[in-house]
């Protein structure tokens, strides 16, 4: 009787609370340690909002190389000098050279799974019914949660901090080659592990010290695959790129040759149960272009014309709506399940080696999303390409002035037959700070800060991927100094108002540019119907230019006779390349010829108070380079000024990338 009492009881104690705390989470749960017990859902929201939100969208996190790199941070002038450095490197050198990495939230891409947990603390008790909500009476329950990133983003990051600290692991895997798969061996390393990773820079952005920072650590990364599977699936590929693969539309069919189907493919490592396993399967980014070329005929003739607007910050895409597109994403899906799926040609048992591929078709709808768009096949990649740059100490206002010229110029529309596109005119004034910073520039040889600098990167990006179209380009000029960093003699340099890159848009739709980037690199893509061209490029031979000059400069903060090299000397050049565009019958369309003359970048010398120099000019001459006199040197240095006295070439980083000129006539 007692018994039954107790429960009557307790049972009308859980109705209570439930009636009580309907649409609200219970007593005794918290979420990270802070009390939630009687919110609702809108309340637990704006908590968490409350306390990680802000702390996410500012967040700032470094991490170091090693302890010592991190007690040098506090000393300017070593930072000074390790930013100098890094502008004089190409992108490979300048890694090895890296002692510590910025990131940001924002461009981890994190953010709190509010909706998880929102939903975990309100279900805590209630899961099991009374008996759940009596569990929850004597063992408080505290719901956890991690952070979310991109994961190509913080792939990034730990492959930046691995090209310093780490060693590389190297997965057996299999590379294809002129139509030919081998399988390649992989060596163990050690490597920062990115579950550690994300946990380091979650405690780090929700920290509230004021240190948000921690040293790398990397740990044993054994090989993930072995040589045996590795040759395995190198077999199995070689059985899917020389199949007999057909793709029918109409009455016309195409069949991609090894070569093709080999460009496709990619081999990847997997995680399965008990290990790891290399997998294959179609790129359909690539294998979509390839194949949108050779029915470009038909795409033609159904003259679908592509008009492309923004509303809000989603594009939408346009056509007439009489048009008769191909359905190419449905293909590529049949195509790779056909090759590389279970039953495919390179594992299934008893494949026959043969397949064919019917490519159907549909009206084109006057408006459909930009997602839509790419998965029909209506609008494709025409030009492409991607550029890096370092995290490194001292390029935090570089890769701010990157970041937000990209986010300014993301998503700009070009207009078909003969539009314009100016970087000045969408970008407007790089020289106002804020919303731009100063950044590294040199300045007739010396490194000094100039607003914008950075900006140079971003347009050199976009030139590069639109002579990846074979557009025309009406207006780009070259950094006055020479980028290792970039295709040689493909360089764009801009300054407002004065120095502009302008292309123009020949073909019959409209052109997305799309602006994306990672901490450490910067991709351009142009996106319309196909335009089939093919790009094809001749570059010249370096001939050589004017010789660079030594100088020096007194730095109070050094004793007399002591002195380093603050920046190298490079002797001028100058460079040809040309452009050949061709359409898809051979036919030339154009043949661009893009001349770069480089200044030289003179050699200075930081010298104490009252050193003498003639050691250093000794030392100079007999290297090869020899010094002009001081009343000489004094005429020529009058004459450069008035010459140049404003130029600015705004180093990114180590990829020196940027430009800053008031006078077009000193390129």
């Amino acid at each position: 009787m007692i018994i039954a009492v107790i429960i009557v009881a307790f049972l009308a104690v859980v109705l209570f609370n439930n009636f009580a705390n309907y649409g609200k989470a219970y007593g005794n749960v918290s979420v990270n340690g802070k009390s939630v017990a009687g919110m609702t859902s809108e309340e637990i929201r704006t908590m968490l909002e409350a306390d990680y939100g802000q702390k996410l969208s500012s967040g700032e996190v470094r991490i170091y190389a090693s302890d010592s790199a991190k007690s040098r941070e506090s000393n300017d002038l070593s930072r000074q000098e390790a930013a100098a450095q890094a502008e004089q490197l190409s992108v490979d050198a300048a890694k090895a050279n890296v002692t510590s990495w910025r990131t940001t939230a924002t461009g981890l891409r994190a953010q709190v799974p509010y909706d998880e947990v929102v939903e975990k603390a309100l279900a805590a008790g209630r899961d099991g019914g009374p008996l759940g909500r009596l569990a929850l009476f004597f063992s408080p329950q505290d719901v956890t949660f991690d952070i979310q990133y991109d994961d190509k983003a913080i792939e990034d990051l730990a492959t930046a901090i691995d090209d310093t600290v780490g060693d590389k692991r190297i997965d057996a895997t299999v590379s294809i080659d002129e139509g030919s798969a081998n399988a390649v061996k992989g060596h163990d390393g050690k490597m920062v592990d990115r579950d550690w990773l994300k946990t380091q820079l979650s405690n780090a952005f929700l920290s509230d010290g004021d240190d948000k920072s921690f040293v790398a650590e990397v740990s044993d990364a054994p090989s993930r695959t072995t040589f045996e599977q590795a040759q395995e699936m190198a077999s199995d590929v070689n059985r899917a790129i020389n199949s007999d693969l057909e793709f029918v539309y109409h009455s016309k069919s195409w069949k991609p040759d090894a070569v093709s189907i080999g460009k496709w493919t990619n081999v990847g490592v997997a995680k399965v149960e008990d290990g790891y396993e290399l997998r294959a399967s179609i790129n359909t980014d690539v294998a979509t272009s390839d194949l949108v070329k050779h029915l470009d005929a038909s795409i033609n003739d159904a003259n679908v014309i592509v008009d492309f607007e923004k509303s809000g910050d989603q594009i939408i895409v346009k056509t007439s709506g009489s048009g008769i597109i191909p359905e190419i994403a449905p293909a590529m899906q049949q195509a790779n399940e056909l090759l590389y799926g279970p039953n495919g040609i390179a594992f299934g048992d008893g494949a026959s080696g043969r397949a064919s591929v019917e490519v159907n078709e549909s009206s084109a709808p006057e408006q459909l999303t930009f997602e839509q768009a790419v998965d029909l096949g209506l609008i494709t990649v025409v030009g492409e390409y991607t550029t890096e740059f370092s995290n490194a100490e001292g390029t935090e206002n570089r890769n701010h002035n990157i970041k937000l010229a990209s986010d300014l110029l993301n998503n700009t529309i070009v207009e078909s037959n003969g539009g314009k596109w100016s970087f000045n005119t969408h970008l407007g004034d790089t020289n106002q700070d804020p919303p731009f910073s100063s950044a590294g520039s040199i300045v007739n040889g010396e490194y000094v800060d100039s607003i914008g600098g950075g900006v140079c990167q971003v347009a050199t990006t976009v030139f590069n991927a639109v002579y990846e179209a074979g557009l025309p380009v009406d207006d780009r000029k070259n950094h006055s100094l020479y980028i290792e960093s970039y295709p040689t003699g493909r360089d764009a340099a801009v300054s407002y108002p004065e120095m502009d890159l302008i292309w123009t848009n020949s073909h019959t739709s409209d052109i997305l540019l799309t602006l994306k980037y990672t901490d450490t690199t910067l991709t351009a893509k142009l996106y319309s119907t196909p335009i089939g061209y093919k790009v094809s490029t001749s570059t010249g031979e370096w001939e050589e230019g004017e010789k660079y000059k030594t100088e020096f400069e007194t730095d109070n903060d050094l004793e007399r006779g002591s002195y380093y090299l603050k920046t190298t000397g490079v002797d001028g050049s100058q460079i040809t390349v040309v452009r050949t565009v061709t359409d898809m019958s051979g036919n030339i369309v154009s043949e661009d010829v893009f001349s770069s003359v480089y200044n030289p970048k003179n050699e200075v010398y930081a010298i104490g108070p009252g050193t003498d120099t003639s050691r250093i000019e000794t030392s100079h001459s007999e290297s090869g380079n020899t010094e002009e006199d001081e009343s000489d040197e004094d005429s020529d240095e009058d004459s450069e000024n008035e010459d140049s006295s404003d130029r600015s070439d705004d180093f990114d980083g180590e990829d020196e990338t940027g430009y800053d000129e008031s006078s077009e006539d000193e390129v």
